[in-house]
């Protein structure tokens, strides 16, 4: 079937501008488009104009090319070609089909993406416009003709990268590292919420999957499928909502930092040496946060919105940590330069690259 159907593609594709016109000479739009009522009544409100010399004012009578212009005729054949094409990617691809059925990805992943967009964007317009507000709904069948398709597949490739990017980026992040550095906070806490999971729960085999029978092990990236990352992620921000605020967003004394800083760089004259070993003193909460809002990791910039999202917390706590980091690489520069009476220019990208 589908070589026939392949060679009645080239077939077309070779037939002369009186063949094509022969082949539709006598016909009704409809018929030539096997639209029904409602989709004839859809074509008609954009093609009216277009094709009125083929078909009459309202595309109701036989086409007729006696009076249509040779551009004219060229015109409706592209359009019927693209018809076509698109009737063909949607039935084979779209057709009774949710957003996340098509591109195989978690609606709660998809909604995440929505969110991110800006009301008035295209692309969220085209989404809810054909998957609903919740992305749930399954694509319109009845749009084979509008100019939205080459868009809406363009959005969709998109998505599908984006989540590959997204799915990369947690596997750097996670790979090598223990529950209790993922949730950062000490284990005798994170014991305290491990203990109030169902044992017998997907969350609590998901962690024993991920980290091993004891929940000891560093995060083993390599056995969790696409969907149980989506799950982890979940969970790991769970545990942050229930410790994290709690864990670090405490007040740190400037003052005592201050001097550790200045102790270090007594011990450390060469300032890498020092710079390695000072900035292994700031919270790895801080470190995290700068890297993802100065596009360190995974070559993208995450907004202050994405990344308060991502650690469960408020704008005005985000504002905090960012402060916060502000004034430990500030004093941490300065206690080496009062050490030292030296100049030092370094970026607050170089000092990030350095954490490890």
């Amino acid at each position: 079937m589908k070589e026939n159907n392949q060679l009645n593609d080239n077939l077309y594709i070779k037939m002369n501008e009186e063949q094509k016109r022969l082949l539709y000479e006598g016909r009704y739009l409809k018929d030539i488009l096997k639209l029904n009522e409602d989709e004839f009544a859809l074509i008609k409100d954009r093609t009216n104009k277009l094709f009125v010399n083929i078909f009459g004012p309202d595309l109701s009578l036989k086409a007729s090319f006696a009076n249509a212009s040779y551009e004219e005729r060229l015109l409706f054949y592209k359009f019927v070609a693209k018809y076509e094409e698109n009737k063909k990617i949607l039935n084979c691809y779209f057709k009774n089909l949710t957003l996340s059925e098509i591109t195989n990805i978690r609606n709660i992943y998809l909604k995440k993406y929505l969110k991110k967009l800006d009301v008035n964007s295209n692309k969220r317009k085209l989404l809810v416009k054909y998957f609903g507000l919740d992305l749930k709904e399954k694509f319109k069948e009845n749009l084979y003709f509008s100019e939205d398709i080459s868009d809406l597949i363009n959005i969709i490739k998109e998505i599908s990268e984006e989540y590959e990017k997204y799915l990369d980026y947690y596997k750097e992040v996670w790979r090598n590292k223990t529950l209790c550095d993922l949730v950062n906070c000490p284990r005798g806490k994170l014991d305290g919420i491990i203990n109030k999971l169902n044992k017998k729960g997907k969350a609590y085999k998901l962690l024993l999957k991920a980290f091993g029978n004891e929940l000891n092990n560093t995060c083993n990236i390599n056995v969790l499928s696409n969907d149980e990352l989506i799950d982890l992620e979940i969970i790991l921000m769970w545990f942050r909502q229930k410790y994290y605020v709690k864990t670090e967003l405490i007040h740190i004394d400037m003052d005592d930092m201050y001097i550790k800083f200045k102790n270090i760089a007594r011990d450390k004259k060469y300032f890498y040496d020092y710079l390695d070993e000072a900035i292994s003193l700031i919270p790895k909460h801080i470190i995290i946060i700068e890297r993802l809002l100065n596009g360190i990791v995974n070559n993208k910039i995450y907004t202050i919105n994405e990344i308060a999202n991502m650690f469960c917390l408020s704008l005005i706590e985000i504002n905090y940590i960012l402060d916060q980091s502000n004034n430990l690489l500030s004093l941490l520069l300065k206690s080496y330069k009062e050490i030292y009476n030296v100049d030092i220019d370094v970026s607050k990208n170089n000092l990030l690259c350095r954490i490890k």
